[in-house]
């Protein structure tokens, strides 16, 4: 219940509308009880919820790290950083992770937080940012425009290496 009480409380301080049935939607479809296909092996373990929470603990800390002599900027993307993290994985509810096939619930993402909330540009390219960032570098494209998506990125990468070495954060 302290993971709802975090999300809730962190998303609904973001003042977007629709943000209230999103939560709704979340609850009705496990969000706070369904374990994350990747907890077994995440410091965070559990629900989606609190891989979530973790995540974003991670993001705020790498954008602290790059952007720390910039407070306000800092602030100003807060919102988008709390929307990345939570969001990221919501595709993966009602499904079995053998029935996910690569970049199906990161649009399934995209689908859902979209039914309620406006999500920016950016953010949106966050919440596909497995199959956006693989893909575009695989090209050679790099990162043009892809800051939220390349932290999401790489604190999944940090919380999954952290598990696999038996680190708790």
């Amino acid at each position: 219940m302290e993971y709802r009480k975090r999300v809730e409380k962190l998303l609904l301080s973001l003042g977007r509308e629709g943000m209230e049935k999103l939560l709704e939607w979340m609850a009705e479809n496990g969000y706070y009880d369904e374990p994350d296909c990747d907890s077994q092996s995440s410091p965070a373990g559990g629900s989606l919820a609190a891989q979530s929470l973790y995540v974003l603990g991670i993001m705020e800390d790498m954008a602290y790290l790059l952007l720390h002599d910039n407070e306000d900027t800092l602030e100003a993307k807060r919102n988008s950083l709390a929307v990345c993290a939570l969001l990221h994985r919501i595709g993966i509810l009602g499904t079995g992770l053998e029935e996910t096939k690569e970049g199906e619930a990161e649009k399934k993402a995209v689908d859902i937080v979209s039914a309620f909330i406006t999500l920016h540009k950016e953010e949106e390219r966050a919440l596909l940012c497995n199959e956006v960032v693989g893909r575009d570098f695989a090209a050679n494209k790099g990162a043009a425009g892809m800051d939220y998506a390349l932290l999401l990125f790489f604190a999944e990468k940090w919380v999954a290496n952290e598990g696999k070495n038996g680190v708790k954060g």
